[in-house]
């Protein structure tokens, strides 16, 4: 060794044809090289080791084989890699300590029940739950949501709405075939011919009792009281208020949670077409919506009351969105800038989801032989034109009760109704078409006028005609004055030299007349009565018969 070297050099070879074993003893550069005859090496140095194959590279393990690389680790293939798994494989990602995350996630979890609050209390609990385990498997509501305050008065009861009924002046009616007075409170509508009727006027109906009956509702609570939570006065949700203060409170804990998650945990695989993929640990089971089964009074159907046609109100359930926190692992991110195309066999697609399902396009198609979409609770269909074609089109009500329709419907071509038809408003029509019904008017009483020049020959019961001798009388009325000449014998003769109006009265007499088969009643009351079978049939009303008469 030279003193004045500082670092030691040396190196051993051992040359053969096949290879050659190198040792470098060199201080700080220590190295093991060998070198095969095709140019193929391993060397070992003092900061790696260093492999190169020039041809294939083979390794065949009987046993187990393990691989630990407590750095970084990057592997590059120039072409492609083809991976054969006998059996099972597995990856694990980051640290594989649910413990902790599923201690996070319940560390959390008070603050997403707050979430999930409504701000009032207008609901109670109703989530999924299994009967077999008692867990919940859909959370609808927070646990801790109640509902405290008093429902609103029933939107049907009290609806103001345009109606014809009694508009009489209730001034008595002198009916002069029966010589007797009647009220007019007794028919609607005035009584005497030539007098205008007034317009429709507005009246609150129905009343609680008939509203009972014709919507078949049994009152839970208080009569007249509204079945659904929508416009009831509900106490304000307080522990809403403390969400930030509970968000502070809990940090300090998930931070401390979070240090036992380990470093990373995420993977990104990345192709020439970009994707990138990570998988959490535990599932996300926060609750994502707020659900009151009767949260919402929506108009069903229209019934009729003896005043009129009214809404009839049911309760429907409302559902909201929460917003759901995120875990600290869990979130698949798929990026495709071109096209991704799924092929799956027979076996079918399952899309499940404990929280909202999005799907969107410019143009989004769903086709399959059959196609069916349903919800437990509510569907909502929206768009500025919706059409709707079929070979056969059915609308139905699963309860057998009345498809309600909001604003008015128009129809191009015809319509057939098989059952009956209540119209509380006006009917115009251009013609009508109807089986013949031969129908009797009332018994008219009219009065002739006695004409000059008409005799009259009969028995005088005038005493003081007799008694007098008086050869000229005169008939006096509220028109005039009408002398009678003749002479006054039993019996006598009585010419008349001027008209006397509706001084002789003809017999009673009516007519038979076609027309449209007819029901008549004399109050609006009573034409409503007959059309409330309509209310709860879920079949026909079926229509009356022709009954030839007075009607």
């Amino acid at each position: 060794m030279d003193a004045n070297v500082e670092t030691y050099r040396n190196k051993y070879v051992i040359n053969q044809k096949g290879g050659s074993v190198e040792i470098i003893n060199t201080d700080l550069n220590e190295k093991l090289k060998f070198t095969h005859y095709s140019g193929s090496f391993k060397e070992f140095n003092n900061q790696a080791n260093i492999e190169l194959a020039t041809g294939n590279d083979q390794k065949l393990v009987l046993n187990d084989s393990y691989s630990t690389v407590r750095g970084f680790k990057n592997d590059y293939t120039g072409k492609s890699v083809d991976e054969v798994v006998g059996r099972d494989k597995y990856k694990k990602v980051g640290s594989i300590n649910e413990e902790y995350f599923n201690r996070w996630k319940e560390a959390y979890r008070p603050i997403q029940d707050t979430k999930q609050l409504f701000e009032i209390q207008r609901a109670t609990v109703n989530n999924i739950v299994d009967p077999v385990t008692n867990n919940i498997v859909i959370s609808r509501n927070s646990v801790n949501q109640k509902r405290t305050g008093t429902f609103a008065k029933h939107p049907a009861i009290n609806q103001e709405n345009y109606s014809l009924e009694n508009d009489s002046s209730n001034v008595p009616v002198f009916i002069q075939q029966t010589q007797s007075f009647i009220s007019t409170d007794d028919v609607d509508g005035p009584n005497q011919l030539s007098i205008i009727s007034l317009p429709p006027s507005i009246i609150k109906f129905p009343s609680l009792v008939n509203y009972t009956l014709e919507s078949g509702i049994t009152w839970s609570d208080i009569p007249g009281m509204s079945t659904s939570s929508q416009d009831g006065v509900w106490n304000v949700e307080a522990n809403k208020n403390f969400l930030k203060q509970q968000i502070e409170a809990i940090l300090p804990t998930l931070t401390d949670i979070e240090k036992n998650l380990g470093i990373g945990g995420s993977e990104i695989v990345q192709i020439a077409k970009h994707k990138i993929e990570t998988i959490g640990v535990t599932i996300n089971d926060y609750g994502s919506i707020r659900y009151d089964k009767i949260g919402k009074m929506l108009t069903s159907e229209m019934l009729i009351d003896s005043l009129g046609s009214y809404m009839n109100f049911e309760p429907s359930p409302l559902i909201e969105y929460v917003h759901v926190q995120d875990l600290p692992g869990g979130t698949y991110d798929l990026n495709v800038c071109n096209r991704w195309n799924v092929m799956v066999g027979a076996g079918g697609v399952n899309l499940k989801s404990l929280g909202a399902v999005n799907i969107s396009g410019t143009v989004t198609n769903v086709v399959g032989e059959q196609l069916n979409l349903s919800s437990e609770n509510e569907v909502n269909i929206n768009a500025k034109t919706i059409n709707i074609s079929a070979e056969i089109l059915r609308l139905r009500n699963t309860r057998q009760r009345q498809i309600f329709i909001e604003d008015s419907l128009g129809i191009n071509n015809n319509v057939v109704i098989g059952g009956g038809l209540s119209v509380d408003g006006e009917v115009y029509l251009q013609h009508v078409t109807a089986p013949v019904e031969y129908q009797v008017t009332e018994a008219t009483q009219l009065y002739g006028d006695l004409l000059p020049g008409v005799t009259l020959i009969g028995e005088l019961t005038v005493p003081d005609v007799l008694a007098g001798g008086i050869s000229t009388l005169a008939v006096t009325d509220e028109k005039g004055i009408y002398p009678i000449f003749g002479g006054f014998t039993a019996p006598f003769t009585l010419t008349f030299t001027t008209p006397i109006p509706g001084a002789v009265a003809i017999s009673e007499h009516s007519h038979i007349f076609k027309n449209l088969p007819l029901t008549l009643h004399d109050k609006n009351s009573q034409v409503r009565n007959d059309a409330k079978a309509i209310n709860n049939n879920p079949g026909r009303a079926v229509a009356s018969r022709r009954v030839h008469g007075k009607k």
